[in-house]
């Protein structure tokens, strides 16, 4: 006999459903386009510095893919690899902002120009970046097909 108290139960309980990114998906191709300009500044230079050239295009298109995936609901190779490559794209950024040639920084007034330009512009960015990426690899069971909530 059936318990008339007793709520009914449901199959969808258990899975998460998620609205559609469009902010993320305008963000991806933002960041695709800011991309390509850096790549292209980076070729128009008399003296191209292969190494940093090729680490940009390999790093970028890393991170590229993960927001794809993360932006269209897409599984990309396996959550356990973006867990891995959130780290490695934060010390390249690192380094390479540590590593920053072709400024001539002489004056106090240039380097808060500088300093501006970086906390206003470039440091959002990187942040919203490794955000949708830790989101990618640590917070998407509707992704990854998990049938449990993430941890919130």
């Amino acid at each position: 006999m059936t318990n008339l108290y007793q709520a009914p139960t449901s199959d969808l309980l258990g899975e998460v459903v998620e609205r559609p990114k469009k902010r993320w998906k305008v963000f991806f191709w933002l960041i695709l386009v800011l991309e390509m300009l850096s790549i292209f500044g980076m070729l128009s230079e008399d003296a191209v510095d292969v190494k940093h050239l090729i680490l940009e295009v390999l790093m970028y298109s890393f991170v590229l893919l993960g927001l794809f995936g993360f932006a269209y609901h897409k599984r990309i190779f396996v959550a356990g690899f973006w867990k891995l490559v959130l780290p490695v794209v934060m010390s390249y950024d690192a380094y390479s902002f540590a590593t920053v040639e072709g400024l001539e920084l002489q004056e106090v007034d240039s380097i808060m120009v500088v300093l501006v330009i970086m906390v206003i512009l470039i440091l959002p960015l990187l942040l919203f970046q490794y955000y949708a990426l830790f989101r990618y690899g640590f917070k998407s069971a509707f992704i990854w097909g998990d049938r449990q909530r993430p941890e919130s």
